[in-house]
């Protein structure tokens, strides 16, 4: 569920861009901002330059912030992202406690079916397995392609 992170992030990024031609940017955080930081982030990760895209996922978290609002859908986006390169380095306690706040979210505004609580449930397993907390982590993997399945056809 990790690769599927590739279509979100071309969803949010092209949210972003309407809204930049739609009129609703405000001062504090233009979408175009997000945008370029999304992909440095994206760019970073890629290949392998993790304390960078730590760098990007920070400030990529602020401005979403300052743009939707801690409740919103994008802002637990960035939150994953960020959960994500954290993992990455073995910060595995920030990590979960990132990823734990992303799902808060994510089930919130979208259900406890949506593919993107998937995304969050198996992202915060694999945290948990390389903590060897195996148990959590089996009961996440359950739960994640419980959403998947629901999905499937």
């Amino acid at each position: 569920m990790v690769a599927g992170r590739r279509s979100k992030t071309v969803a949010f990024v092209a949210f972003l861009a309407l809204t930049t031609f739609g009129g609703l940017a405000t001062a504090s955080a233009q979408p175009g901002d997000i945008i370029a930081l999304n992909k440095a982030f994206q760019d970073h990760y890629a290949r392998g330059n993790y304390s960078a895209a730590q760098i990007d996922a920070q400030e990529l978290e602020r401005l979403v912030k300052a743009r939707f609002g801690a409740d919103h859908t994008y802002y637990a986006l960035a939150l994953n992202e960020l959960g994500i390169v954290s993992w990455k380095q073995g910060k595995y306690s920030e990590a979960e406690g990132l990823h734990k706040r992303a799902l808060a979210i994510r089930e919130k505004a979208l259900g406890a079916n949506h593919p993107d609580v998937g995304e969050t449930l198996n992202n915060l397993a694999l945290v948990y397995a390389d903590q060897r907390k195996y148990g959590e982590a089996e009961e996440l993997y359950r739960r994640a392609l419980a959403v998947k399945n629901h999905w499937s056809f």
